[in-house]
């Protein structure tokens, strides 16, 4: 085996962004529409204290889905040459450190029975394997990653997702309680490591001396960056899991899918095409001309649906999941807001990573992770409300700490330009849907308006107002956005080598 060098140009770039786009997102709506329909029907049968008791396990799942990919399937995807024996040693290391984290999650059983309920630890300890399930498929994600073959990653998204729901719903009909939602993720993870491994067989694994070094050069910084950033978005679900009752914690974890991680959904859109197209720029300008109109058409998507959500949550959460959840939709307006700087800050670390910066990320996430520890306890006692508004002051006293001191005097893009430039357009058509929706809503419900009647024209009528601003003010953006319209539905792209 040879190296060889993978960078493409500008042209080249575009070509695989615009392919990669089209492949991605129809997986991304298959496996949301899916993942949306069974957690409806899953809250309509298992109910919030469940949750709560699963929301530690759910906060390990965080962790174990993304951190092995981080540790030793990133430097495959951002070395610019392939090295012989890089990808035996990373599955060696890979399967090495699953296995050690497993064992060291059961070992410490009885602290967690300190810590959290005796039925959220007993969770914690099912859901353990999926550490060392992942950790078997990172590198062959990584290499399909690499080969930029978006469609066999996103047919392995939804080829993984989709068993996990039906066995959710399963397992929930017949009253499994929180084991359902643990389940699910056992399913999710088993399927998705075999269809990685069969798209992309690895070698056997060993472990070459001077490649392990290369990996773990780029890939523990990398890892502990993946994991202090998972732990930060989802650290809320154990540390209240923990301080609150099971039902409040339930509540937390609806509210945060909803307001967090439902757009980071979306967002992973972005995160699956950005980071392997950026590793393979030439130059700096090609780097950030990329990364600039991607994350300016991510704005514009996101935010008119976290907007909707903040205006509708009172009508929409009680309508979808039933009366017993109506006490999330407080929490789910709050952490919404949360979400928008989520949205703003979600290409910061492959950008990092991308460049050759991990360590600089590391150093962020840590601090960023502390402080959300900090303020989420300090908070807790004051409940629910007070830790979704202490969840937000972080998130955005992360965002300008990031876009300031790693993106702006590391990599060189000026704060004003993302927070300004990037966002403006999206930020005033949200403007203009608030300005319509909410007296819409409002109207309807003091009219006695059905649920469904109400959600219908208050979303239709905020849209409009959206797309109106956009139109009328931000011409280049929405060019940008029917332009990617025209071509998620549009002739499929020709094909063009990248090799």
């Amino acid at each position: 085996m040879t190296e060889r060098d993978d960078t493409l140009d500008r042209a080249d770039l575009k070509h695989a962004a615009l392919g990669g786009v089209r492949w991605v997102v129809a997986a991304r709506g298959m496996a949301e529409t899916a993942a949306l329909i069974s957690s409806i029907i899953v809250a309509r049968l298992v109910a919030p204290v469940e949750f709560g008791y699963a929301a530690p396990a759910a906060f390990f799942f965080a962790i174990a889905s993304n951190l092995p990919n981080g540790s030793f399937g990133s430097p495959l995807v951002q070395t610019k040459e392939l090295k012989p024996g890089a990808e035996a040693t990373a599955l060696a290391l890979s399967l090495l450190t699953g296995l050690a984290v497993t064992a060291l999650v059961i070992a410490l059983a009885p602290v967690w029975y300190l810590v959290f309920p005796d039925k959220a630890v007993e969770m914690l300890l099912l859901v353990s394997p999926t550490f060392l399930i992942y950790s078997a498929g990172a590198p062959s994600q990584a290499l399909i990653q690499r080969d930029l073959d978006f469609r066999r990653s996103s047919l392995n998204e939804v080829a993984s997702l989709l068993p996990g729901v039906i066995a959710t719903i399963g397992f929930a009909i017949a009253g499994f309680g929180s084991a359902a939602i643990v389940g699910g993720f056992l399913v999710q993870a088993g399927v998705s490591t075999l269809q990685a491994l069969y798209w992309r067989r690895p070698p056997l694994p060993r472990i070459d001396r001077e490649r392990a070094r290369e990996i773990f050069g780029f890939g523990l910084p990398t890892s502990g960056a993946s994991l202090l950033y998972t732990g930060q978005r989802n650290v809320g679900l154990a540390v209240l899991s923990a301080q609150l009752t099971p039902a409040q914690a339930g509540f937390y974890w609806r509210a945060s899918q909803l307001g967090i991680e439902y757009q980071g959904k979306i967002s992973g859109i972005l995160l699956r095409i950005l980071f392997p197209l950026l590793s393979r720029a030439r130059s700096a300008h090609d780097l950030r001309a990329v990364r600039a109109r991607v994350v300016r058409v991510h704005a514009s998507v996101i935010f008119p649906l976290l907007a909707l959500l903040i205006v509708l949550a009172p009508v929409l959460i009680p309508f979808l999941y039933g009366a017993r959840w109506a006490s999330a939709a407080g929490p789910a307006q709050i952490l919404a807001v949360a979400g928008f700087a989520a949205v703003v800050g979600t290409g910061t670390g492959p950008l990092l990573m991308a460049v050759g910066r991990p360590h600089a990320l590391l150093a962020s996430n840590a601090a960023s992770l502390v402080v959300m520890i900090v303020a989420l306890l300090v908070a807790a006692p004051h409940g629910l409300l007070a830790a979704c508004w202490a969840t937000v002051a972080v998130r955005m006293l992360n965002l300008v700490a990031t876009q300031y001191f790693l993106v702006d005097r590391i990599v060189g893009i000026p704060l004003a330009e993302t927070l300004l430039r990037d966002v403006a357009p999206a930020l005033a058509g949200v403007v203009g849907l608030v300005a319509l929706s909410l007296p819409a809503r409002l109207l309807l419900e003091s009219a006695g308006a059905p649920a469904v009647i109400t959600l219908a024209i208050s979303a239709a009528v905020g849209l409009a107002g959206y797309l109106l601003t956009m139109r009328a003010g931000f011409v280049q953006t929405w060019r940008d956005l029917v332009s990617l319209f025209a071509r998620l539905v549009g002739p499929r792209l020709s094909p063009r080598p990248v090799d």
